[in-house]
């Protein structure tokens, strides 16, 4: 029997009753994404919209006729805060099925369905025509791809000249082994984490320069223990809405990837590129 893909695992993850479940009820209804905090009294959600509103002052200002690029989209909380905020155009790219149901039913209910459009694909082969879009923005979703140059060259191809290209992701020290990265990579089936040097390579290699990057190992660290805490802490009640076995496999795979950050063998952080001039 032909092993699954890793976008073929990554469906299958997301789709499942017991992920849904977690994020939209212990997570959040509409964000899956790390957030930045100012102290640990903010929540989940108010950390999450932050580091939208913080990604959005990184970039040039969004215009109505801005059309922009959300890969990995999951429930879609993202592009509806931006389009209600610059009433641009947003088209989200999503590998599952359950939460792009999810997506489009909550855009429906904002009343934003005619301004974001949702489009079940890998981000490695996007169904667009070169040059669709001025700004391609992802948070927390190229950790599931085991072809990051693919990433880098499908971007370069739909992203306008000058365009933006935005995302967080989670990376590996450059010096971490595979016994210390093992644990980590086991919560969510994957292969392997990028890192800077590479992220920064691709880039070049796409004809994108960096404009920005920035490593907040201290984010992801605050994020995932408030999420440990919640689930320690309401773990009878949790266990009716989803199964014994998903929330301890959380809770041990969160504690893996607090103690990788804290002895420094991963780290999460914000990247940005623009895409160079190109003559054709």
């Amino acid at each position: 029997m032909k092993d699954k893909t890793t976008a073929e695992i990554t469906e299958d993850y997301y789709d499942s009753k017991d992920a849904n479940n977690f994020y939209q009820n212990i997570w959040s209804p509409d964000y899956t994404h790390v957030g930045t905090y100012k102290d640990e009294e903010v929540s989940i959600e108010e950390a999450s919209l932050a580091m939208i509103k913080r990604m959005v002052r990184l970039i040039p200002k969004i215009k109505k006729s801005t059309k922009l690029l959300d890969l990995g989209s999951g429930y879609g909380g993202t592009a509806r805060f931006i389009a209600k905020t610059y009433e641009c155009s947003i088209t989200c790219v999503n590998i599952s099925e359950a939460q792009n149901k999810i997506n489009n039913k909550l855009n429906k209910e904002a009343g934003l369905d005619e301004k974001i459009t949702v489009v079940k694909a890998n981000f490695e082969e996007l169904p667009f025509q070169r040059d669709s879009f001025d700004l391609v923005w992802s948070q927390d979703a190229f950790l599931h791809s085991d072809h990051k140059d693919l990433i880098f060259r499908e971007v370069s191809r739909v992203i306008k000249n000058e365009g933006r290209f935005i995302f967080t992701d989670f990376i590996k020290n450059e010096d971490s082994s595979p016994e210390s990265l093992e644990p980590i990579l086991q919560r969510l089936q994957l292969n392997d984490l990028g890192t800077f040097k590479q992220y920064d390579r691709l880039a070049r290699n796409e004809d994108m320069a960096k404009v920005y990057n920035k490593d907040m190992p201290d984010m992801m660290i605050i994020h995932y223990s408030k999420v440990l805490e919640k689930l320690k802490a309401d773990y009878k009640s949790i266990t009716k809405k989803v199964s014994k076995k998903y929330i301890d496999d959380m809770m041990e795979g969160l504690q893996n990837w607090i103690d990788g950050a804290e002895a420094g063998h991963i780290s999460w952080a914000l990247f940005q590129y623009q895409k160079k001039k190109v003559w054709i």
